[in-house]
């Protein structure tokens, strides 16, 4: 539809005497017109001309067409330099006929990309709930539209699997002294928003809930054992409920799968200097001289020695690269994680491990409760997905 307008008004244009191709492009004023030309700043530049007088005679010539009917509803000048056209019925119908009768609606053929997608990113060790919803059906909308455009897309759910909420379950379940066996997803469900509320009344457990995170991480066997157990419970609960939606993911890969790939990506920011010590975190420096506000640093490795979610997603574009070779790497995520992956791409950028400009954040907004805040796990009265 759009490359008829603008042969529609080329020839307009050539016919006064501009030899200059238009370009039409979706109205910025939607209230007021569906499509709009701001080719008169351009001609006139060319060609010494008031844009105005200009205008006003391209829109004199399109409305003395015999078909003009045809095209639009209204086509008009709106001063500086501003053509707008409103479409008819007819046109927009005989257009989306037109694009019923063509192989994938007429969309163009381009070249086969790869997506690498990261969506879905529920932290395990507790049932999904309501919020988790919009995640994956914006991010699985559009995956399906790239892979119907005919591109290849990898899709992970990158599972939160390596945080301090599985320190906080393990020490929940070492408190309460409950038998493996006797590990289920309502289990589950009871502890880890108990143990997250006490985390925030005591700085004790908190720090011993931390220390579990790290030892978890080093290796330790009994809470790598209990790990195993809350994944065995966690990930088909999961699936259970994805399945329901009609989304699915590639691969179910989570943080701890990252972690093999820690040592190399540490190897690559020293290699560049890019690691600085700040009381004994180690950090990466991301602000630039052009930056309205300055963006804290990268915290690459806290100070206690621990890796973050910001260690292993650098990591896990490591594996990516490694794995896929992607063209591109796209991130579903709520917009309050816009910060984080603008540090994080800012790194992949400066360290050489992945090219800004292919990394993509989609954000997208919150469902929230009656009291206009988002649904969280670990406030233990968020509905639960399954029961939607």
């Amino acid at each position: 539809m759009v490359e008829k307008l603008e042969k529609l008004i080329t020839s307009v244009f050539n016919k006064l005497g501009y030899d200059i191709s238009a370009r039409v492009i979706k109205s910025n004023r939607p209230d007021i017109s569906d499509y709009q030309c701001d080719d008169a700043f351009k001609i006139a530049k060319k060609y010494h001309i008031n844009p105005i007088e200009l205008g006003e005679k391209v829109v004199s010539e399109i409305n003395s067409l015999e078909d003009f009917n045809y095209y639009f509803n209204k086509f008009e000048f709106l001063k500086p330099g501003f053509i707008n056209m409103v479409l008819s019925d007819e046109f927009i119908n005989d257009n989306i006929k037109e694009m019923a009768s063509c192989e994938k609606f007429g969309i163009k053929k381009s070249p086969v990309e790869t997506y690498v997608m990261d969506y879905g990113g529920p932290n395990v060790a507790k049932p999904l709930h309501v919020g988790h919803m919009r995640t994956a059906i914006v991010g699985e909308s559009i995956k399906r539209i790239i892979k119907y455009k005919g591109n290849n897309v990898v899709c992970d759910i990158h599972l939160g699997d390596y945080g301090l909420q599985l320190g906080q379950v393990i020490y929940g379940i070492k408190q309460e002294g409950i038998d493996i066996n006797d590990i289920d997803i309502k289990y589950l469900d009871y502890i880890y928003p108990k143990m997250s509320g006490l985390c925030k009344e005591n700085e004790e457990v908190k720090s011993e809930c931390a220390k579990i995170t790290k030892e978890l991480q080093d290796g330790n066997l009994e809470y790598r054992k209990l790990f195993e157990k809350i994944m065995e419970v966690s990930v088909p609960d999961m699936k259970v409920a994805y399945d329901y939606l009609g989304v699915n993911f590639d691969y179910w890969y989570g943080e701890s799968d990252a972690y093999k790939y820690l040592d190399e990506t540490t190897s690559i920011l020293e290699s560049k200097n890019l690691l600085v010590d700040s009381n004994g975190a180690k950090i990466v420096n991301v602000s630039r001289e052009d930056d309205k506000k300055e963006l804290p640093p990268f915290i690459y490795r806290s100070s206690v020695g621990s890796y973050l979610y910001a260690s292993t997603d650098l990591a896990t574009i490591v594996q990516r690269v490694k794995d896929f070779n992607p063209d591109h790497i796209l991130y579903v995520v709520d917009n309050r994680q816009e910060l984080h992956f603008e540090q994080l791409f800012r790194v992949c950028s400066l360290s050489g491990i992945y090219d800004y400009d292919k990394l993509e954040f989609l954000g997208y907004g919150t469902v929230n409760g009656s009291d206009g805040k988002p649904y969280k796990t670990r406030n233990g009265n968020s509905p639960k997905l399954q029961n939607l």
